[in-house]
Order: C-alpha cells, then structure tokens, then sequence
C-alpha cells in the first residue's frame, strides 16, 4: 500500500512539474492536467504516507525517540512551509525535487522498510 500511493505521488508530482514547465495558463488541457494531478497526490497522501508514517514510526522505534521522531518530521514540515512562498517563481522545479524525493523514497521503503504486519513484539 505504502509503495502504490507513493508511485500515485511520483506520477502526480511529476505530472505537476509537466504542467508547471509547459507554461501555458490559457491551455485547458493543462488546467485540467494540474487539477488532475493535485486530487491525485492529495488522495494518495490522505490514504497512504500521511497516516501510515504517525502509525509506523511508534512501531519500529523505541518510545523515547517517538517525541524526537515527531520534533523532526514537524521541524522540516515548518521550513518546507516557511520557504515554499519564497522560492514559488520556481515552481516546476520544487515539483521535480519533490518528485526525485518520492522516487528515492520509494527505493528506501522497497529495500529498507520493516514489515510489521502480523508481527508482535517479544
């Protein structure tokens, strides 16, 4: 599940790095394009990498680091905020780093990430 709506994060980031670079406001088909590919990375964020991070981080770590965890992941969520207005003349390249973010994502959690289903600690 994890790896599916983070590929439907990639495609719809990517798709806004198209539509970005394209440059044509007057064009419908990219106005639909760009509406298109934000409900997709919005939902596939609602159902998937949004949620499943605050129920995987208190599986996998021990409960002191859960506050430290939280500071991080709140921490970077503020500077991305704070820093996404200055830098919106480019806005299609935010949307490709974004992008090269989430694909080097998807290689982390494939290669890396801890299966906890039906598992129990002992």
């Amino acid at each position: 599940m994890m790896l599916r709506g983070q590929a439907i994060i990639f495609c719809a980031l990517f798709g806004l790095f198209i539509g970005f670079a394209v440059n044509k406001p007057e064009s419908k088909f990219i106005q639909i394009l760009i509406i298109i590919c934000l409900l997709a990375y919005i939902t596939a964020f609602v159902i998937t990498l949004g949620p499943i991070t605050w129920l995987y981080i208190p599986e996998i770590v021990q409960p002191p680091t859960i506050p430290k965890s939280t500071m991080i992941n709140w921490g970077l969520a503020c500077i991305v905020i704070t820093l996404f207005p200055m830098i919106q003349g480019y806005t299609m390249f935010l949307f490709l780093f974004f992008s090269f973010i989430t694909a080097l994502n998807i290689f982390m959690c494939y290669n890396f990430m801890i299966e906890t289903k039906n598992k129990q600690e002992t």
